[in-house]
């Protein structure tokens, strides 16, 4: 049967057991909160590193983009120089193609005339030496 001192040391040995059990779960508790901080602090460094690569990776795209653009300006302007000369070019050899048809128009207006002038004096010599008309 129980006594009163065998209750009190039941009674005392409960609290023992309940403040170790308590003190079990309250360092339970700690290490659960510090892994718990720590996986945090790893996730953030993860999202942190992601970021920074995200950055890096737009740095270079844009780095790139910058590149293409100055490509893009210097091919434009060497093409606008090349047409420039070309269209030069191209302006001076019309332009010695025109002069030398002007010269053979003239040339060939002077041997028109020349012919015609021809022609005249031959109708009139067969007219005065003949006496032939020649029907122009």
């Amino acid at each position: 049967m129980l006594t009163i001192d065998r209750l009190a040391k039941i009674d005392s040995i409960a609290i023992r057991i309940m403040a170790t059990i308590y003190r079990g779960l309250e360092w339970v508790g700690d290490q659960y909160e510090a892994r718990l901080v720590d996986a945090a602090y790893k996730v953030a460094e993860a999202k942190a590193a992601a970021i920074g690569k995200a950055a890096a990776k737009i740095s270079d795209l844009e780095d790139e983009q910058s590149e293409a653009d100055a490509t893009y300006i210097e091919a434009k302007d060497k093409l606008r120089a090349d047409f420039l000369r070309l269209a030069a070019s191209l302006d001076k050899a019309q332009a010695k193609t025109e002069a030398d048809i002007q010269d053979k128009l003239a040339s060939a207006a002077l041997a028109l005339v020349a012919a015609d002038k021809a022609y005249e004096a031959t109708v009139k010599a067969a007219g005065d030496k003949l006496g032939v008309e020649v029907g122009a």
